[in-house]
């Protein structure tokens, strides 16, 4: 039978075993860990290359053949792959990995 010394002992028991929770409720607030992969490509304007409508791929191959192939259209002056990992949840991304750049593409390519 269940008693209840048994559910106030239970986060203490955790105590001290590497990446456990101390809480039941935590749980629930740990981070998941998604890399989105992407290919961008970019447009002439009067400022320099900008980017145009961005394409998400499967991974990070599929993201480079595509940024390739962007560049090769001629509505488009470059493209470039790139991946960022963070929770979706939270809305929480790293910076930008720049996987692969082909023809004109923004000098700073931090705000990606």
């Amino acid at each position: 039978m269940f008693q209840a010394a048994n559910l106030a002992a239970w986060p203490a028991a955790l105590d001290g075993v590497s990446g456990l929770p101390h809480s039941p409720c935590a749980t629930r607030k740990l981070a998941m860990s998604v890399t989105y992969y992407v290919a961008l490509p970019f447009v002439d304007s009067e400022d320099g290359p900008a980017p145009a409508e961005a394409s998400e791929c499967q991974s990070g191959t599929q993201a480079v053949r595509r940024a390739e192939a962007m560049a090769r259209d001629p509505k488009y002056v470059g493209a470039v792959a790139f991946a960022r990992t963070g929770d979706p949840a939270l809305g929480e991304f790293g910076d930008a990995e720049v996987l692969a750049s082909f023809g004109d593409v923004l000098a700073d390519l931090s705000s990606l």
